[in-house]
């Protein structure tokens, strides 16, 4: 059972559509997550949220820096990145931040595994059936009568 919530991921995204971009870079990753989040299926946001919302946080963060326009801003945003209170600690939990402050996604969605999967069974499957059904040299019932 996933951690997070749909509330949560809908939450990114109402920051992000109230906030104004104010630099090129910023304008570009706003663009980027409206796209992406429009683009998320049911199994991104029922299913895999944990892994959704990490991405989301990730693009809201480089949002952030990106919208930074100077050094001292850039500087402090990372800082907040860095040291700010994550959802994991107020649940109670440890901050499951990497030391880029980023956070962990797949690197191959699960729904794409599972996919594979799937493909992989029913081909599987096929193969067995024809070997079990249609190559009278091979049939199973031949050689369960030997």
């Amino acid at each position: 059972m996933s951690d997070f919530s749909t509330d949560d991921i809908d939450s990114i995204a109402s920051y992000f559509g109230r906030t104004p971009a104010v630099t090129p870079a910023a304008v570009k990753l706003k663009d980027k997550f409206t796209i992406w989040f429009k683009d998320l299926g049911w199994y991104d946001r029922n299913m895999d949220t944990d892994n959704t919302f990490n991405e989301a946080r990730n693009r809201r963060n480089e949002f952030n820096e990106k919208n930074a326009v100077t050094v001292e801003e850039r500087k402090n945003v990372k800082r907040v990145i860095m040291t700010g209170f994550t959802a994991e600690e107020a649940q109670g939990r440890p901050k499951v931040m990497l030391s880029t402050g980023r956070y962990v996604t797949d690197a191959v969605p699960t729904k794409w595994l599972v996919g594979a999967g799937i493909v992989i069974a029913a081909g599987v499957a096929g193969f067995v059936a024809k070997k079990v059904y249609y190559d009278p040299e091979a049939a199973l019932v031949k050689r369960l009568a030997r």
